[in-house]
């Protein structure tokens, strides 16, 4: 997942990033792609509660822009 993300930005893309479920999260590799500047909403062994509130804010945007793709690289 931290290299497909790190590939779409080099791409051009504005990515964020949160888990596909409230376990499969590595916090190493999402500390970092977060130190690279990639909005990350996940931790390892979130609450069911975070999960739900991480994946809705990955739609907010400061700038009032929107996602116009979402993209599940889980297995």
């Amino acid at each position: 997942t931290a290299v497909l993300i790190e590939t779409l930005v080099a791409l051009g893309a504005e990515v964020r990033w949160c888990s596909c479920n409230i376990f499969s999260t590595q916090d190493h590799a999402a500390a970092a792609i977060a130190a690279t500047g990639t909005p990350v909403f996940a931790v390892k062994g979130e609450s069911l509660e975070d999960y739900w509130d991480y994946t809705h804010r990955i739609f907010e945007w400061a700038d009032g822009g929107y996602s116009n793709m979402i993209l599940d690289d889980g297995g």
